[in-house]
């Protein structure tokens, strides 16, 4: 389990609800928050950090956070806001304190 202080960036979660427009049009807004963590933040590899810089595509990162039930509804069609949008890839339980979320996000 992480020490408390290696925990010092606080995340948001989002989850996306459908609108309907008075023509009927369906749009995607991110209006619900579903709650707010401290997380230690983790980059991906070195290689992988030059393969999307290269690309100019993405960057990967893992979001470690204490368990609570709140997080524990977390799926992947959600999102992690945190110096940007982040879509989540996965999701693991580490032991039964911490939860682990791996995002993307896209550049450019």
């Amino acid at each position: 389990m992480l020490a408390s202080g290696q925990r010092d960036n606080l995340i948001t979660f989002q989850r996306a609800t459908i609108t309907r427009s008075t023509l009927g049009q369906e749009s995607e807004a991110w209006s619900t928050t579903l709650g707010t963590a401290w997380a230690s933040v983790l980059y991906g590899k070195g290689s992988e950090r030059r393969e999307a810089a290269a690309q100019g595509a993405s960057n990967t990162a893992t979001f470690r956070t204490l368990y609570n039930p709140t997080l524990a509804a977390v799926t992947e069609k959600d999102r992690i806001v945190y110096n940007g949008n982040w879509n989540i890839t996965s999701i693991a339980l580490i032991g039964r304190s911490e939860i682990e979320f791996t995002a993307v996000i896209r550049k450019g």
